[in-house]
Parts: structure tokens; sequence; C-alpha cells
């Protein structure tokens, strides 16, 4: 911008003297300028600023929740096993006690008897393989008979 003044007396013809009053610094930009420039640069940085701790503790919280997730799936995992194993350790103990039971049956039917003993002996050795039992079960029969 540019101001121009006429100065002369008011006796005298104008002498047509233009004084202008233009600022220095045309192109650079006003001390508001700048001020507001550097509002908005802090304004920007603060809002990243935001944004960034904002974002760690989304991830902060998704982590917490994911490792909630884990344990409760490694609880029910663990519950589980727990439950399988007590259920095949409590299926092993019945096979065991019908084996002992049916074993003894054997053991007395055969504990009262008297005759053949060779071929008792025998019959007695197979039948109780199949029980899961060996020779050993057999020899003591033997000594029964």
């Amino acid at each position: 911008m540019f101001v121009a003044v006429s100065v002369h007396p008011s006796c005298c013809p104008p002498p047509h003297k233009f004084v202008s009053l233009a600022p220095l610094s045309a192109n650079l930009p006003s001390e508001q300028q700048q001020q507001q420039q550097q509002k908005q640069q802090q304004q920007q940085k603060q809002q990243q600023k935001r944004q960034q701790q904002q974002q760690k503790q989304q991830q902060q919280q998704q982590q917490k929740q994911q490792q909630k997730q884990q344990q409760k799936r490694q609880q029910q995992q663990q519950k589980q096993q727990q439950k399988r194993q007590q259920q095949q350790q409590q299926k092993q103990q019945q096979k065991r006690q019908q084996k002992q039971q049916q074993t003894r049956r054997l053991l007395g039917v055969y504990e009262g008897f008297t005759g053949e003993g060779e071929q008792l002996v025998a019959n007695v050795d197979v039948e109780l393989l199949g029980y899961g039992l060996g020779p050993q079960a057999a020899r003591v029969i033997k000594f029964t008979v």
C-alpha cells in the first residue's frame, strides 16, 4: 500500500511533492501473521501428541484384552485337560478293579478244584492271559491245584 501526501503552504500553488509511506518490509509477513503461524504450529504439535497418546492407550488396552482372552483360553484348556485326565484315570481304575475281580473269581473257582493239574493249569494260563495276566498267575494256581 502506498499513501500519497501532498505538502504545500496555503498561499502558493501546490508543488506536487509526493511522499510515499510504504512499509519497508512489504513482502515479509507481519508480526501478527507470524504469531498466528506459531500458534497454529503449536496447536498442530499438541494435536499430534494427543493422537499419539490415544494410539498408545488403545494399543495398551488391546494388549490387555488379548492377554485376558489368552488367560481365559488357557484356563479353559487346563480345566478340560484335568477333566480328561480324571476320566481316563477313573476308567483305568475301573478296568483294573474289574480284572482283579475276575481273576479272584477264577482263582476262587480253581482253588477248590482237585484233579487233572496239568490240563487245568494250561487252561487257566490261557484264560488269565486274556485278562492281561501272565504265567506268574498260572504258577500260583499250579500250587493251589
